[in-house]
């Protein structure tokens, strides 16, 4: 990880703890992406003097407003035509 932090974090899980160390990752200026869905009544604690003086990005995203059904399938398909490579040594971080 990078000294400043990382440009853009996403919170896959979407679970307090997960949504904090996200946005706490993301370096001044950065994007902080929450995709994972919390349970209801939930919160994170996100500091807004410190949101808004390092203009950070505090961005939610269900399933990036497509239906998940259509979308599974076509992301499945780019995959399989060789569309999306990713290759990962189980070591790194991705």
């Amino acid at each position: 990880m990078t000294g400043d932090g990382v440009d853009f974090a996403f919170d896959t899980f979407g679970h307090k703890l997960t949504t904090e160390q996200a946005y706490k990752a993301t370096r001044k200026g950065g994007t902080t992406v929450i995709v994972g869905l919390a349970p209801d009544g939930m919160n994170a604690e996100i500091p807004l003097v410190e949101l808004v003086r390092n203009q950070k990005t505090l961005v939610g995203s269900y399933y990036g407003s497509a239906s998940p059904h259509e979308t599974f399938g076509k992301l499945l398909n780019f995959y399989r035509q060789g569309g999306y490579r990713c290759r990962w040594d189980g070591n790194s971080q991705i």
